[in-house]
């Protein structure tokens, strides 16, 4: 399992608007891991000082490791950063796509539960812009680099769409 270095394993800070709220970690700490650090020591496709993201309930924790480290199982990694994102392990990210109903009053927009836009991939049958639908309940929202997105694994694909 590589090491990844983090200078804190839990956010403890949410924007919202111009505010910036902090949060009680201590409740449900899983949901507030960070989900990217900086790579110890080369392991497999990861070079020292790369920058993954990885699943959120991944982190192991190793008494022989020092606190601001831990372990993450390969399998669980999604991406590195290097000049670009490179995926990793059969993941994909999905632009989260806007919906609209319209009615005689109002017109709402809420993202799409399905429904989406490749962003990154290194799966050989999609390619980035690919319209695809998606078992829902496989995908989970995500930052990477600023943009939110639904990772998923390349077998919850259902249909694309060129």
């Amino acid at each position: 399992m590589p090491i990844i270095k983090s200078d804190e394993r839990m956010d403890k800070t949410v924007t919202y608007g111009s505010l910036k709220l902090f949060v009680d970690t201590s409740y449900r700490p899983e949901h507030h891991r960070r989900q990217w650090g900086t790579v110890v020591g080369d392991f497999k496709d990861l070079k020292d000082g790369d920058k993954v993201y990885f699943h959120y309930l991944s982190l192991v924790d190793n008494p022989h490791i020092p606190p601001d480290k831990w372990l993450v199982p390969y399998e669980m990694i999604y991406c590195i950063i290097r000049d670009e994102v490179i995926m990793l392990n059969d993941y994909l990210a999905v632009s989260i796509l806007q919906e609209e109903s319209n009615s005689k009053l109002i017109t709402l927009k809420k993202k799409s539960t399905n429904k989406g836009v490749v962003k990154y991939t290194n799966h050989p049958d999609l390619i980035t812009g690919d319209e695809v639908y998606f078992n829902k309940m496989c995908a989970f929202e995500n930052e990477i680099e600023g943009d939110t997105v639904y990772m998923m694994e390349n077998r919850d694909i259902l249909k694309v769409k060129r």
